[in-house]
């Protein structure tokens, strides 16, 4: 995991990062696009197409699921099928066809036309649904929304900053206390990259900053924020620190390290005073007081979250504010700006689904009923979150980093149509449904079953750089027709080579210093361990939000419905086509059942969110029949 340890890059940008990787593309790891606000381009959003599944699968697995818009399925030579090393399990079904990507037509006036919203009307028992109109300002507003979670952090910081210079102002402190100087800033930036280039001398700087979600157009600003936070909230000295930092200090149990803190202070200065010191170790006891003060940021900046009133898109804002924060707005054209010269067709095309899906959804759920107004859909978001507030992480933390959605502000989005969903689906969850679920998926995935799998990936994503390969999409389909067909020649015999020479699953390098703290499980060209289903579908670049806006699972295709020693695919899925073929399957290691009030509530959840998301393709799929 690259730069997980930088110690300059933690000093120049500690308030604004979160865990930094590199291992999938997160929504804004997409390639430059040169785009601005103003020509931002989409593409018609295309029938789904289906994908393999394997003859012997279960029930439940085989159950339609649908892919995303914009998808197509690679058709697996039929021969394959009765390859005699490892029996091949495929669906026989005649391929989509292969989406333009090269017209991207204005996005002014996005339209589902009525002829589609009819055809949504009758698949969904005859629910009015209004045409879904998408204007350019919504759409840059989702794109925000999408990939610019980090600036959004960033501006919110900035009022919270500027609130607090305000008050030290009107106490008395001099404005020269606050200025920063552009060759300090300068001089971080350029000790970072020398950094980089020591520990990852085999690759550009550049994309080692674009893998973990930084690029170098905004280092300069993110170091700033982050000298500027440090002077407003942990100056050097700990008797100079401001009410909030104190309070937030202490509500996190560390009263008596802050009078450590302050006492060292003094008998620091003192020593120096007295030159009890050589130069070396003052510096050396300076960095260490740096080393304390920057660890002290995230309780702060949890502080000030906490007790600042955001309001979003959820709360009624205008298309054209993104943000409020404490009464001041945050225009989206501004929060754009900084995103735009990285916005790509692929970012545009994964948020036109997302709107386009979340539309059809809302529209169903409110005409029969069941949608959560406003108040109400705020009340049960809160309920859902104060769970997570009580833990050493913040919210963001799970929301992001454990389920995958882009930002806060789309999964409060997700969750009230999910609450929504579930209210009307109440009367069908009854022990029997728990129990199938159960029997059907809950019990390999919750008591923790393990399957060993090998999986050959035909990527349209470079890992090294960061960014999407020019024509990346058509080169991976192409290069999964011919691995098909050499595993048809050889009878699946020579897998083992084919895995060496196709597979684009990658590793970075180890970094030069010992000291960066513990890598990730290596991929292995794509050849995992025996693993749980939650951590296969880390390595293969899902998570809830991918899997909501697909529709399906490549993992659970594989985990779920996968015969131990049998070939599935091609799949297409976030980062390219995928072939598998499960080489061990474990029983479950755990022996809990619905009987079980904990494990009830799980299987409980994850019966809900499967058929929601079944639910919200089969609107997709039916708005887009024919096409």
């Amino acid at each position: 995991m690259l730069c997980r340890s930088f110690v300059l890059l933690a000093l120049a940008c500690a308030p604004l990062m979160g865990t930094a990787t590199a291992q999938e593309p997160k929504a804004d790891d997409a390639p430059t696009s040169g785009s601005s606000k103003n020509d931002i381009t989409s593409s018609p959003t295309a029938r789904p197409a289906k994908r393999p599944v394997a003859k012997d699968a279960t029930p439940a697995a085989q159950e339609p699921q649908p892919q995303a818009p914009a998808t197509v399925e690679v058709p697996m030579p039929a021969a394959l099928a009765d390859a005699s090393a490892d029996e091949v399990a495929q669906e026989e079904e005649a391929p989509a066809p292969a989406i333009d990507r090269s017209a991207w037509p204005a996005l002014e006036g996005l339209v589902i036309a009525s002829e589609e919203v009819e055809r949504a009307e009758t698949a969904a028992q005859s629910y009015a649904l209004a045409p879904v109109e998408v204007s350019a300002d919504e759409m840059r507003r989702t794109l925000v929304y999408l990939i610019g979670s980090k600036e959004l952090r960033s501006f919110r910081l900035d009022i919270e900053i500027k609130a607090e210079i305000d008050r030290q102002l009107a106490a008395g402190r001099d404005p020269a206390d606050f200025e920063i100087p552009d060759s300090e800033i300068q001089a971080v930036i350029d000790t970072t990259i020398e950094q980089i280039k020591v520990q990852y001398p085999d690759l550009d700087p550049v994309d080692v900053l674009r893998l973990n979600n930084i690029h170098l157009g905004n280092l300069a600003r993110m170091t700033r924020q982050s000298r500027l936070f440090t002077k407003v909230f942990l100056p050097e000295d700990p008797a100079d620190w401001p009410p909030i930092t104190i309070e937030a200090l202490r509500q996190g149990g560390q009263a008596q390290f802050v009078d450590q803190l302050k006492q060292s202070f003094v008998d620091l200065e003192r020593r120096i005073e007295a030159g009890e010191l050589t130069p070396e170790q003052v510096a050396q006891a300076r960095q260490g007081q740096q080393s304390m003060r920057q660890f002290m940021a995230q309780p702060v900046i949890q502080a000030l979250n906490a007790s600042a009133v955001v309001e979003t898109a959820t709360d009624g804002l205008p298309v054209d504010v993104v943000m409020r924060v404490n009464g001041r707005d945050v225009a989206t054209d501004v929060v754009f700006d900084e995103i735009a010269s990285r916005v790509s067709p692929a970012d545009i095309e994964l948020a036109r689904q997302w709107i386009t899906k979340c539309a059809l959804v809302e529209r169903v759920l409110a005409a029969r009923g069941y949608l959560l107004d406003p108040a109400a859909a705020s009340e049960a978001y809160e309920a859902h979150m104060a769970p997570m507030r009580g833990t050493m992480f913040p919210p963001e933390f799970f929301i992001v980093q454990i389920k995958g959605f882009p930002s806060l502000e789309l999964y409060e989005y997700y969750y009230r149509y999910l609450a929504s969903y579930e209210r009307m689906i109440a009367d069908e969850i009854t022990d029997t449904t728990l129990q199938q679920h159960f029997n059907d998926r809950g019990n390999d995935m919750l008591n923790v079953a393990r399957v060993g799998t090998e999986v050959i990936l035909l990527s349209a994503f470079d890992f090294k750089s960061g960014l999407w390969k020019e024509n990346g999409w058509e080169e991976a389909e192409a290069r999964a027709r011919e691995v098909a067909n050499k595993l048809v020649e050889s009878g699946a015999s020579n897998w083992g080579e084919l895995q060496d020479e196709y597979s684009d699953f990658w590793d970075p390098p180890q970094p030069t210093t010992p000291s960066q703290g513990q890598m990730p499980k290596r991929k292995n060209k794509g050849r995992f361990a025996p693993m749980s289903r939650n951590e296969l579908v880390s390595q293969l670049g899902e998570n809830d939000f991918t899997i909501f806006v697909d529709g399906v699972s490549i993992t659970d295709e594989i985990f779920f419905a996968l015969p131990e020693g049998k070939i599935g695919g091609p799949w297409k899925g976030r980062l390219g086509y995928y072939i598998a073929r499960i080489t061990s399957k474990s029983a479950p290691q755990g022996d809990r059942t619905i009987d079980d009030p904990e494990m009830r509530d799980m299987v409980r959840q994850d019966l809900v969110t499967v058929r929601f998301k079944n639910f919200a393709q089969e609107l997709v799929d039916a708005a887009f029949a024919g096409e």
